[in-house]
């Protein structure tokens, strides 16, 4: 498991539940948008397990996956093991997979495999059925959907609220406050707030929505007090500890490889989806008006709108 280079902040009473699932479930995946800060939680959560897991605890990055194929040996990579050295061991990948893992008791982590997820749920159980001491933490967007498995939605951090007056030790209390300071601390040393800053502060990270991705992008933006206002661009380069993020995570203007990353990984139909839906300048208006702009086109009636 990869060493945190940066603090934990918030997601305590998550870490307690997780570990709680993990305990009564085999299967137990963290669903929610890119950015939720998912991986960390399962990262963190299953750290507290070593103990418990005699044969370890294994971070498994399926983000650089491409093909469905390559799953199990993704695995047995992340495990030490290669592809090659199991060629002579009868069955499939996954079958080959299934004789290292059957007497381990151990815990995989299987990170971000929404866009193989077919492939992974495939894997998922079938090594979960013939590994009884297994045990499987997974993060995506989506569940796996096979029999046995535990779901938790992974929130935002607690955001104050727009309409609250609050003093700088009650705006504290706030995990997504608490990240941005912490993230802010750690390329300007000495950074604190006061009572002035609290509407900015609580501005910001409502503006963000409380996504920790997010909030950390933009902590690495805000410029000195004595240099303009905190949503001016960045005066200096993003620092060089950002640039090691997973590719999705890249901080690009505005998190756009979230989305491009997200995109790519989209069926052709779900991208024209989101094409069309731009039209709307804010919220869909109503039901009726999404299906005008976003229905397949019919050939036999003149089109009403552009296809994008």
């Amino acid at each position: 498991m990869p060493t945190g280079l940066t603090s934990f902040v918030g997601r305590d009473a998550d870490v307690v539940k997780v570990r709680e699932l993990l305990g009564d479930y085999r299967l137990t995946t963290l669903i929610g948008p890119g950015g939720a800060g998912k991986t960390r939680l399962a990262v963190e959560a299953s750290r507290t397990l070593l103990d418990q897991m005699p044969d370890g605890v294994w971070l498994v990055e399926f983000d650089r996956v491409t093909e469905p194929a390559d799953l199990p040996a993704a695995v047995l990579a992340a495990l030490g093991l290669r592809e090659q050295s199991l060629m002579g061991a009868p069955g499939d990948p996954i079958d080959r997979l299934t004789a290292v893992l059957r007497d381990r008791a151990a815990l995989l982590v299987l990170d971000n495999r929404e866009h193989v997820i077919t492939a992974a749920a495939t894997l998922a159980d079938r090594v979960l059925a013939d590994c009884p001491r297994l045990r499987i933490l997974a993060t995506s967007r989506e569940p796996l959907n096979i029999n046995g498995e535990s779901v938790w939605p992974v929130e935002p951090l607690a955001l104050p609220a727009a309409d609250v007056e609050l003093r700088v030790a009650e705006l504290m209390s706030y995990d997504a406050v608490r990240l941005l300071v912490d993230r802010v601390r750690a390329v300007r040393p000495g950074f604190d707030i006061t009572d002035d800053d609290v509407p900015a502060v609580s501005a910001i990270c409502r503006a963000l929505d409380g996504m920790p991705l997010a909030i950390e992008l933009a902590a690495a933006r805000l410029p000195d007090h004595d240099r303009g206002p905190a949503c001016q661009p960045p005066r200096r380069p993003i620092p060089a500890a950002h640039r090691r993020q997973p590719h999705r995570h890249d901080p690009a203007p505005d998190a756009r490889a979230v989305v491009d990353w997200s995109q790519n990984c989209s069926p052709s139909a779900e991208r024209a989806l989101l094409r069309r839906v731009t039209v709307f300048a804010s919220a869909v208006s109503s039901v009726e008006a999404a299906e005008r702009v976003c229905a397949p086109v019919d050939p036999c009636r003149p089109a009403r709108f552009s296809t994008c």
